[in-house]
């Protein structure tokens, strides 16, 4: 739900952003405007679309940004400033203000901005947004914003899951997909999203186009605009092919430790066991020498054959201890 929360944060300091623009004195005293502007009030407008113009550049995704002004009969927007007549009816404008009657008779939710069908201007594909509250103020005359569906889109790229998997944002009261990472599945979102059982919010199974998919949904919970499913679809075979690719890792890993182990083993008894070789044939074994001294060497061969028996006995000793001595030398190196 990372991209879900990002997303609703979004709207979340727009709204918090609106704030500053109606406390903008130049703003203002357009915004709240009584009477028609004479000609020498027009520096009013000139200094609410420059407040306009700076508040959508605040944020990449913000196109455009406006009002109407009921008593001066003109739609002002950071765009351009033109009276409402110019507006309606006319399709070159491409915003709601030219559908016939969308304006007047638009209905106003509880949410804080409300979602409209999306819409196209300048070449791009936009959604409409109307805010019908700031901080604890209802606004008789709501703002406009024009946002781009491809900047909400690109933010969506960086949550994918998988290689091919896809996110969705979905607006349930407009029906509407209003951003995605594969346009060619919007349709087959829509109607999923449509049909009598619905997936839940957590995970599900579905298939779309004979493809199984893993569901992955949740529910804007902010309240800051109109209630949105955060929809993310993930391919079985993705799942699948990660899957595999972790086993081949584990086993690889394995048998990189095994031949690593039994090479350190085999380096280190040879290590170990060459010095005490060398002891070892430092000392002669019982019985080396068959030739007797003579008999006035009795008591000198008496020293001499003690002494080789104190030294076989040292080898069996060693012989018999070198087995421990490899094994706990070892254990502690592993």
């Amino acid at each position: 739900t990372g991209f879900a929360l990002n997303y609703e944060l979004e709207f979340q300091d727009l709204y918090q952003n609106s704030l500053i623009l109606l406390n903008n004195a130049s703003f203002k005293n357009l915004y709240f405007s009584s009477a028609p502007l004479s000609a020498a009030d027009y520096y009013m407008l000139h200094d609410a679309l420059l407040t306009l113009n700076a508040f959508t550049a605040s944020k990449s995704f913000i196109l455009q940004t406006g009002f109407v002004n009921p008593v001066n009969e003109r739609y002002i927007s950071s765009s351009c400033t033109s009276y409402l007549n110019d507006y309606y009816g006319n399709p070159s404008f491409g915003t709601i203000l030219n559908r016939k009657g969308a304006y007047n008779v638009r209905t106003r939710r509880k949410s804080i901005f409300q979602i409209y069908p999306l819409d196209h201007i300048d070449h791009q594909t936009i959604i409409p947004i109307v805010q019908y509250q700031c901080g604890s103020y209802i606004l008789s005359d709501p703002l406009i914003y024009y946002l781009k569906k491809s900047s909400f889109t690109a933010e969506l790229s960086k949550y994918l899951m998988t290689e091919n998997s896809s996110m969705f944002v979905y607006s349930t009261l407009t029906n509407q997909v209003i951003a995605s990472t594969r346009q060619s599945q919007d349709a087959d979102v829509r109607q999923l999203l449509t049909d009598t059982t619905p997936p839940v919010n957590g995970i599900s199974a579905i298939r779309i186009d004979g493809r199984p998919y893993y569901c992955i949904q949740s529910s804007s919970q902010t309240g800051y605009c109109d209630p949105l499913l955060f929809i993310s679809l993930i391919p079985f075979s993705d799942i699948r092919s990660q899957t595999n690719m972790a086993w081949r890792i584990s086993l690889f890993a394995l048998i990189v430790c095994c031949i690593s182990s039994a090479l350190i083993s085999f380096f280190l008894a040879v290590k170990l066991y060459a010095p005490v070789n060398r002891i070892m044939r430092f000392f002669p074994h019982q019985g080396s020498s068959s030739h007797k001294p003579v008999d006035e060497m009795n008591l000198l061969d008496k020293h001499i054959e003690s002494l080789v028996v104190s030294n076989s006995n040292m080898q069996n000793i060693m012989s018999n201890a070198l087995p421990l001595v490899y094994t706990q030398y070892i254990t502690n190196i592993l």
